[in-house]
């Protein structure tokens, strides 16, 4: 079972690092785990992808959910677990820095989330330009897989058009 699993992994780890899917987190199961041993500190996120992140301990030991779809879990890696797995190691620097790129296509999506758009972005003429990967959704990994950068939006903005300046993390 999943409780049987995460139990196990806790005692061989310093922390835990669970990829759940959506019928884990539908169920509540996870969060029930975590909070019935322990203490549940981070129910949802409001990013997209990534609404589903989880964070807590058990066992006094550092547990991250990421969502199982793949943009889901790469989006709640690099704005919550990366930076934390680089404050423990004691780095100062625990954020990428974001790039303006010149966005190469429009990009419209729902207000009220930040957002993390796969992308892939290059260099030309010492500028950098970025373009939407493809499709979103659990089902396009080859969107991922070409990616090699992510777009931020702002919870506020719901639309950018062509040649827009957009931060974008390498």
């Amino acid at each position: 079972t999943v409780r049987k699993r995460i139990i196990g992994g806790l005692k061989k780890t310093d922390l835990l690092i669970v990829l759940g899917g959506p019928e884990l987190h539908k169920s509540g199961e996870l969060q029930s785990l975590i909070d019935s041993s322990g203490e549940l500190v981070i129910r949802g996120a409001r990013i997209k992808p990534g609404e589903g992140f989880l964070f807590g301990f058990m066992r006094k030991k550092p547990v991250f959910v990421l969502p199982g779809d793949s943009a889901g879990a790469l989006a709640g890696f690099e704005v919550f677990v990366r930076p934390a797995l680089l404050q423990w190691l004691g780095a100062r620097d625990l954020f990428r820095l974001p790039v303006g790129a010149l966005l190469q296509e429009s990009i419209a999506d729902a207000r009220g989330v930040s957002k993390f758009i796969r992308a892939f972005t290059w260099v030309e003429s010492r500028s950098f330009y970025t373009i939407p990967s493809g499709q979103s959704g659990p089902a396009y990994h080859h969107a991922l897989a070409r990616a090699n950068s992510l777009i931020v939006l702002e919870e506020d903005v719901d639309k950018k058009d062509i040649g827009d300046e957009v931060d974008v993390l390498l």
